[in-house]
């Protein structure tokens, strides 16, 4: 009988953006908590922010519009409103 082995010989890349991606969203969790005053903001402007805190050149910390809004609903769950608008033939949140 023959046994074959695969052996990963690349260490796990992308764990450290994973860490640095998910710290960045806490510190704009807490800038959101501690900063906003009637609670009230659109995507754009939370996604904004949210790059304003982003360290690096190319934004690439920043999580995208559709995964930001995700990420929000899954740490605040109902305490967090997405409306949607039919405009044109698609919704714009």
């Amino acid at each position: 009988m023959e046994i074959t082995l695969f052996i990963n010989f690349f260490p796990q890349v992308g764990r450290k953006v994973v860490e640095e991606k998910e710290t960045l969203f806490h510190e704009l969790c807490e800038y959101l908590e501690l900063e906003v005053e009637h609670g009230v903001m659109t995507l754009a402007q939370v996604h904004e922010v949210l790059q304003q805190l982003d360290p690096t050149s190319d934004k690439s910390l920043a999580y995208s519009k559709k995964w930001l809004k995700k990420k929000l609903q899954e740490k605040y769950n109902e305490t967090v409103f997405c409306i949607a608008k039919w405009i044109a033939g698609c919704y714009l949140f």
